[in-house]
């Protein structure tokens, strides 16, 4: 017995059938070739603008650029991509009509599930391990630690399995592949762009003067990746405890998993979809319990988190800066001049008033 005998047949068949075809690595070459380009006029941009600044600075500003450009870039196409290996799962078994031979088969409702994300999920890994060696490029111009990319790359790893189970569960619930489209990526579209748009219009509208609550961002996938890289790093970012966003978001895909791998399994069944046991009321219940917790841990933030200003509203802190003043020339007459040096002098940044 070989090692593929005693994997999930269909996660077998799901990522021979997909790896066969041409689509898959042409899929492959686009992630990487727009997530590199998008890396490269980064790099080119940054470089420029830093080039009038010393060249530790400028290579620390390039490292951590390059670094947000290529995980947030990865982070859109993953929304955009990722889904797509899953929306038509079920849905296209039974517009095929070989969704009745799929149920006749020795496997459970669990196994046909698992196969079905464990082949999607194979894939997405795929495309995650092509970006790496763009990511070793940023790692020559510093400006980021290990843990930052580990925390970037956490994030990045929650998403894909949470919008492939989304994916999953609504190809499984609805049976129509357009209709799974519509639901799953008007929750994405939700997520990310109406998210913003509902948070910056709603701070403006209840208090212009403070930056909205940190809760409020642990439902955004973009947020939480920049805020786990150190991009955006302010007091206004910082959740009860002082934790910061990108854990809120954390649990919140976890718990918003939980709840699909639910709906896709259940869906599936063809009879007692939505006769729950034991088992499934507990898996139920973990789900509950982590949305409630995450809500009695990062929505009383305290009181001085809330009313922290953001990071576009915030007083700069003046630093002081340096630069070399030469000593004026020795006229003619009045001496040698020689041994004259430049001395650093500090100019000191003015303070912005709000």
């Amino acid at each position: 017995m070989n090692m593929t005998d005693r994997l999930n047949p269909l996660l077998v068949k799901d990522v021979r059938s997909r790896m066969r075809g041409g689509r898959s690595f042409l899929m492959l070459s686009f992630f990487l070739l727009f997530a590199g380009g998008i890396s490269y006029l980064v790099y080119q941009s940054t470089a420029s603008i830093s080039s009038y600044d010393f060249a530790i600075v400028s290579s620390g500003r390039i490292g951590q650029s390059v670094l947000a450009a290529l995980l947030v870039t990865s982070h859109i196409l993953v929304l955009l991509i990722v889904p797509l290996l899953t929306l038509n799962a079920v849905s296209g078994e039974v517009e095929r009509k070989t969704y009745d031979m799929l149920l006749a088969t020795p496997l459970s409702p669990r196994q046909i599930v698992d196969g079905k994300i464990g082949g999607a999920l194979a894939f997405a890994a795929l495309l995650l391990f092509g970006v790496l060696p763009l990511v070793s490029i940023a790692s020559f111009f510093g400006g980021f630690t290990l843990a930052d990319f580990g925390n970037g790359v956490l994030v990045l790893l929650m998403t894909v399995i949470c919008v492939a189970l989304l994916g999953l569960a609504a190809s499984a619930l609805f049976r129509r592949t357009a209709l799974a489209v519509l639901v799953t990526y008007g929750i994405i579209l939700s997520l990310t762009l109406v998210h913003m748009f509902v948070v910056v219009s709603g701070a403006s509208l209840l208090n212009p003067n403070h930056a909205p609550p940190a809760w409020w961002f642990i439902f955004n996938p973009v947020v939480a990746q920049l805020n786990s890289i150190g991009v955006i790093h302010d007091k206004a970012m910082l959740l009860a405890g002082g934790r910061p966003v990108w854990y809120g978001y954390m649990l919140f895909a976890l718990a918003l998993s939980l709840l699909s791998y639910i709906v896709a399994w259940r869906a599936v069944r063809q009879r007692q979809r939505w006769h729950f046991g034991r088992r499934d009321w507990l898996v139920v219940v973990v789900a509950l319990l982590i949305l409630v917790v995450a809500g009695a841990l990062f929505a009383v933030s305290g009181s001085g988190q809330a009313n922290a200003t953001s990071p576009a509203m915030a007083k700069p802190t003046p630093v002081p800066m340096y630069y070399a003043k030469p000593m004026p020339t020795a006229l003619p007459g009045h001496g040698t001049g020689a041994g004259t040096s430049a001395a650093v002098t500090p100019l000191p940044l003015p303070t912005l008033q709000p």
